[in-house]
């Protein structure tokens, strides 16, 4: 419930109807994190392992993960705090259900996905930094008598983060877009497709 002596400003808070500012920023913000973690892993292989330029993408790559993955946490947060709009009512019962599970899964993969990347790095003994402010704790074993390549973790780790959790975040972000052109171009539905736009 919100605080009534220090109240968020006009528009802050998800309404009836439509979201509001604070939940369209973290939106948009980690909608154009997850495209630039995207482009950023899909460069690396342009360039052998320990050049430079590599190294200083995988450390903004990481970065923006981890970023991610708190504004994720974040955003969790905030909807206890300023519920989202019900589904509209025009919306199909296949449709609620749907809509329901994909973005649960788009907040579960949120999580997961950069929470793999940090067992990959961290099995392989190399260190996640949070854009330079240090490293972040260790939350694997890390054996640096165990080479990279026979350590379970690591395996297990880099096929769900490269393979595994890759495909399944480009499907379910196939299906809430698909859902949003749906519901623009073929339900010609102005008011579901102005929920998330800053207007």
């Amino acid at each position: 419930m919100a605080n009534s002596a220090n109240p968020a400003p006009r528009g802050a808070r998800n309404d009836s109807d439509r979201y509001g500012r604070v939940s369209q920023v973290f939106h948009w913000t980690v909608a154009t994190l997850i495209i630039l973690g995207f482009a950023l892993g899909l460069t690396l292989d342009n360039w052998p392992r320990g050049n430079p330029t590599r190294e200083g993408i995988i450390f903004v790559h990481k970065s923006v993960g981890v970023t991610v993955l708190l504004l994720a946490l974040a955003r969790i947060w905030w909807l206890r705090r300023s519920p989202p709009p019900p589904p509209a009512g025009t919306l199909a019962t296949w449709e609620r259900r749907l809509a329901w599970l994909v973005h649960n899964l788009l907040y579960a993969l949120m999580i997961l996905y950069p929470l793999s990347g940090m067992v990959l790095s961290q099995a392989a003994g190399k260190p996640v930094t949070f854009w330079g402010l240090g490293p972040l704790p260790q939350i694997i074993p890390f054996d640096p008598a165990i080479p990279a390549t026979q350590s379970g973790w690591v395996r297990g780790a880099g096929a769900l983060h490269t393979v595994g959790m890759y495909f399944a975040l480009i499907a379910v972000l196939a299906l809430h877009v698909l859902g949003v052109f749906k519901h623009a171009l073929i339900d010609r539905d102005a008011a579901m497709f102005a929920r998330m736009w800053g207007r």
